[in-house]
């Protein structure tokens, strides 16, 4: 049997897919499984075991020839011709399209046989989408940041990949760091922090971290290691000059987080690569999240994980974020609000004095999941589904006609 999954997300995705790959494996031992990632984040597949070749795309070598005043259309589709050869005539028995984008759909439509069993997006012989399973569907219907879904996406993953997760196929490799690393590492209890994500408007600025680690060094007894990529060292200065804090911005490369990480005693860190990685090794995560992410997506899985959400990074309070974090290390609570992970599979939060809008997603539920329908005693609500009943009897005679 041959296998295909397409990932064509970033890293934090593809770090998502890791047990979903596991759990694969574990139900078709004997597959052989090929992996489809963009070239720039092949990175995040190194001690990925479950897979057997990983097939990068060079998304751009085949997009440079069209970002010119004179488009090269023909070089374009040449390099993508090129690329796509090498998946020869043989097609696959399963494709799990795990990317929910155009680009994604038609490849995965390019790739399929007339036998092969698609789960995700792929097309119609005329080009229409195509979203052949009830998983898929309501990622496209419910997932995204303005949305009410409270599923976790590796749980998502799952339901589109037709296994079931278990705690063992959340593991992360043993990996070598390099020796100019290990001999900055602590050797006693570190903490480790990451600044960075994938968009600013996903982590705290330079000010508010500095902030952070000062009212950590008061409390915690241990070392600190900043973790981040090259282009987020500036600003760090002066906090590398304490011995307790080891500055390794921009340092470190992909996989060696996984041991460092390892090692930590927890993480502190916003939305970002960082935290599906400690996921991936149980380390306990602190995920400072704002209001621009969807932390019931993308959350930490780690056992004693907890998540401390602010409006924007500006609000985010440091004081309060240092004082949870060494309450996550000793297993007490605070009498902040905050998010805890919860110990089992399906929703994974339990949220501690924050309010959300529970109608949204026990209607999502009712709809999707056939549990009950919720009530309202807002005026409003039942309005909006007797105008949408109108609209339904209205649209409904129209196609009687």
């Amino acid at each position: 049997m041959r296998i295909l999954c397409l990932q064509l997300a970033r890293f934090g995705d593809i770090y998502q897919t890791w047990p979903v790959l596991n759990a694969v494996k574990r139900k078709y031992p004997d597959a052989e499984i090929d992996f489809v990632v963009r070239e720039r984040f092949a990175a995040a597949t190194l001690g990925l075991n479950s897979i057997d070749r990983v097939i990068a795309l060079p998304t751009q070598d085949i997009l440079r020839p069209l970002a010119n005043s004179q488009p090269h259309f023909e070089a374009a589709s040449r390099g993508l011709s090129d690329w796509l050869n090498q998946f020869g005539q043989q097609k696959y028995d399963i494709i799990l399209n795990l990317s929910f984008s155009p680009f994604s759909s038609y490849l995965t439509d390019y790739l399929a046989g007339p036998e092969t069993q698609i789960q995700g997006y792929s097309r119609f012989s005329d080009g229409f989408l195509r979203i052949v399973d009830d998983a898929s569907s309501y990622f496209y219907a419910q997932v995204g940041v303005d949305r009410t879904n409270r599923i976790h996406l590796s749980d998502l993953f799952a339901l589109i990949s037709c296994v079931e997760l278990s705690e063992s196929d959340f593991t992360g490799p043993q990996l070598d760091i390099r020796a100019e690393v290990e001999a900055k590492l602590p050797r006693g209890e570190f903490l480790s922090i990451h600044i960075g994500a994938s968009q600013p408007t996903k982590t705290c600025g330079v000010d508010k971290w500095v902030e952070i680690v000062e009212n950590l060094l008061q409390k915690y007894t241990g070392d600190i290691v900043l973790l981040g990529a090259t282009n987020e060292d500036l600003g760090f200065e002066a906090l590398a000059k304490n011995s307790r804090v080891v500055n390794l911005i921009g340092q470190t490369q992909l996989p060696e987080l996984f041991s460092i990480l390892r090692r930590s005693q927890c993480l502190i860190g916003a939305d970002s690569v960082a935290v599906h990685m400690a996921s991936l090794v149980g380390t306990p995560t602190l995920n400072i999240s704002f209001s621009t992410v969807r932390f019931w997506e993308t959350g930490p899985r780690a056992k004693g994980s907890r998540i401390v959400w602010f409006e924007n990074a500006e609000s985010a309070d440091a004081l309060r974020i240092s004082r949870e974090t060494l309450a996550l290390l000793s297993g007490e609570t605070t009498s902040w609000p905050v998010i805890m992970k919860r110990e089992d599979f399906g929703v994974l939060f339990s949220l501690i004095g924050y309010e959300d809008d529970d109608f949204a997603w026990d209607l999502t539920r009712a709809l999707y999941m056939s549990s009950s329908f919720p009530t309202t005693g807002s005026a409003s609500t039942i309005m909006a589904f007797q105008r949408l009943t109108e609209l339904a009897q209205l649209g409904l005679e129209q196609i009687r006609s």
